[in-house]
């Protein structure tokens, strides 16, 4: 996880409406992290350290893969829903270790500006494009989100999908916090926050179907 700060205002700032303080990281989890609100010491804004493709009603994974040709050259477009990958018990037992010390508190999920995918690292060489934007909604909300592999791409991931793995990238979203400052003000602040997604593996090694090669056969991992 990786958090890029823009100072919008040197001055302290009579800021009227709540926002987190995104250098005051109170308790963490594996997949979760949480920030105080900076008006209200009993608000708490849970946010996801990571992103799993989402499921349906019946746990089947909302995504596709098809493979293609275009100028002789194999691609793969892959779409998928995308959602933060903790579990209600990982959201049950932060919530318990916060209100052991604040018993009024309460918790809210924290809102983003926009977000997108960081075409850097391994996914720059295996896709051509990446789209996962979005403005203004709830981190770890559902989102949607499409690649197109390359013929690297192609080989790359049946690969992973063969050994079980996953192909892993970095999204970031845009949050709007404040900053503490050692006086006791607050610095308005844009904050890059980046959490990492997984493409692969389980539970998409038990759907198949999910898989189409260019003649629209089911690929066998």
């Amino acid at each position: 996880m990786k958090k890029i700060f823009i100072l919008l205002n040197l001055l302290s700032l009579p800021l009227g409406y709540s926002l987190p303080i995104l250098n005051e990281n109170i308790a963490t989890d594996q997949h979760l992290t949480a920030y105080p609100d900076h008006l209200d010491k009993n608000i708490y804004y849970l946010v996801p350290k990571s992103l799993e493709i989402a499921l349906d009603d019946s746990g089947k994974p909302l995504f596709s893969y098809r493979e293609y040709f275009k100028r002789n050259k194999k691609r793969a477009l892959v779409q998928a829903v995308m959602n933060a990958a903790f579990l209600d018990k990982e959201i049950a037992s932060m919530k318990k270790d916060i209100l052991s010390k604040n018993k009024n508190a309460k918790f809210h999920a924290i809102t983003f500006l926009n977000s997108s995918i960081k075409e850097t690292g391994a996914l720059k060489d295996l896709v051509n494009e990446a789209y996962c934007n979005r403005q203004a909604s709830v981190v770890g909300a559902e989102q949607v989100c499409s690649f197109i592999f390359n013929k690297r791409g192609v080989k790359i991931f049946r690969k992973t999908m063969k050994d079980y793995l996953s192909i892993t990238f970095e999204f970031n979203y845009l949050l709007q916090g404040v900053l503490r400052k050692p006086d006791g003000g607050f610095d308005l602040v844009e904050n890059r926050y980046g959490v990492v997604g997984k493409i692969g593996g389980d539970p998409l090694t038990q759907f198949p179907e999910l898989f189409r090669d260019s003649a629209g056969e089911l690929i066998e991992f």
